[in-house]
């Protein structure tokens, strides 16, 4: 009579009679599988992701070593796979419970299941975590599963604090130091503590408040003195591009910049600009003329004399000119300014002939007579086109 194989880990039970002379290496081999799977680990690089009708096996083969049958099954891979990982455990019939380490790279998870696949009865095993999975052996219908769906523990411990449950509790009153709460809870009871919260507020004037359930709270400005601006987190306060302000009263200096001289007193504001009185602007004198008023003189109003030999007179330069001729010439005037008068002292020693210019107004007689050795006043006025001009007589 032939051998015959345990269902769940595939050890060879030996028939009456049989393996005569080999005996002792069978058993050693079935001794060795036991090992295996009581405490057996092994770990397995998948190359492919497999699929639901095609996936990666995990075997437990009668009688011979097989990946399957260790209580640690570490599953890894050279790279990413690019997708959630296929593994079948291998009869179909086997009860066994296994050890499932997930590290896959590319938080890529691994269904794990039994039968004919269906994921109703499949298990995920996320990248990164161990699972205790059970496989029920139901054949094309085996079920996988974790060992410890809803499992029951009398307490547990997390550090130095054990916790002996979990409450759905909406208005924490156990005020358990042992206890967790469940999310329906926690919300239930942040809730109710927010919509009894008010938010209590004053101002220079006036107080107010926000009932945080419901209502907003909000920082408004003043037109044309302060605005606000509200964006994710941020509430930015400040001033508009035109600021209207019906009185201000400063305790201290005021500094103008932008257009003016960011100094707060006229002397200050002197140096910003580079200005010097005296110098660069006049300082204030009552008695100084003005151009719009009657103004009465009360001292000497004098011009100043200008050289000038060639019988060309810039009117730029003065009003009044003292000429001596070296020769012959012709009487002009440059620069004409409408409104100017002035004198010109001629001092014709060598009675050089003298003519005019077309814009010097002056009698053909007068013009003959200073070509005559002699000294002679002229007195002009100019109309900004024409100098007119009359002559003295002579003085020597």
């Amino acid at each position: 009579m032939p051998s015959t194989y345990t269902t769940n880990n595939g050890i060879e039970l030996i028939a009456t009679g049989e393996q005569s002379g080999t005996w002792g290496d069978t058993t050693n081999t079935n001794l060795s599988l036991l090992d295996t799977s009581l405490d057996g680990q092994v770990s397995i690089t998948l190359a492919a992701t497999g699929s639901s009708g095609s996936p990666n096996l995990l075997p437990i083969n009668n009688g011979a070593t097989s990946n399957g049958r260790n209580r640690l099954v570490i599953f890894a891979d050279g790279g990413d796979l690019g997708g959630t990982a296929f593994v079948q455990l291998t009869p179909n019939d086997a009860e066994k419970i296994i050890y499932i380490r997930n590290n896959l790279s590319g938080s890529r998870s691994i269904l794990v299941f039994q039968g004919t696949y269906n994921a109703s009865n499949d298990y995920e095993v996320p990248a990164g975590t161990t699972a205790v999975v059970y496989f029920d052996g139901g054949g094309t219908g085996a079920v996988a599963a974790n060992v410890f769906n809803n499992a029951y523990f009398d307490s547990l411990r997390l550090g130095s604090v054990s916790v002996t449950a979990i409450l759905d509790e909406d208005n924490m009153s156990s005020n358990s130091a042992t206890a967790l709460a469940t999310q329906q809870s926690i919300k239930a009871y942040v809730d109710t503590q927010i919509t009894g919260e008010d938010l209590d507020f004053a101002g220079d004037s006036g107080t107010g408040a926000v009932d945080l359930d419901s209502q907003t709270f909000t920082v408004a400005g003043t037109a044309n003195e302060i605005e606000t601006a509200a964006s994710g987190q941020t509430l930015t306060v400040g001033l508009p591009n035109a600021v209207t302000i019906a009185t201000l009263t400063l305790t201290n200096d005021l500094a103008v910049s932008h257009g003016g001289t960011g100094s707060s007193n006229a002397s200050d504001a002197r140096t910003a600009l580079g200005l010097a009185i005296g110098s660069d602007v006049e300082a204030f004198d009552a008695d100084i003329l003005k151009a719009d008023t009657a103004d009465t003189l009360t001292a000497p109003f004098r011009g100043t004399i200008t050289t000038d030999n060639d019988l060309s007179f810039d009117q730029n330069v003065t009003n009044n000119f003292q000429c001596t001729p070296s020769g012959a010439g012709t009487l002009t005037f440059t620069n004409h300014t409408a409104g100017q008068s002035g004198f010109i002292l001629l001092i014709n020693s060598g009675g050089h002939a003298i003519s005019a210019a077309a814009t010097t107004k002056i009698n053909a007689t007068d013009l003959t007579a200073i070509s005559v050795a002699g000294t002679y006043t002229l007195s002009y006025f100019d109309n900004g086109t024409n100098a007119y001009v009359s002559v003295s007589r002579s003085f020597a």
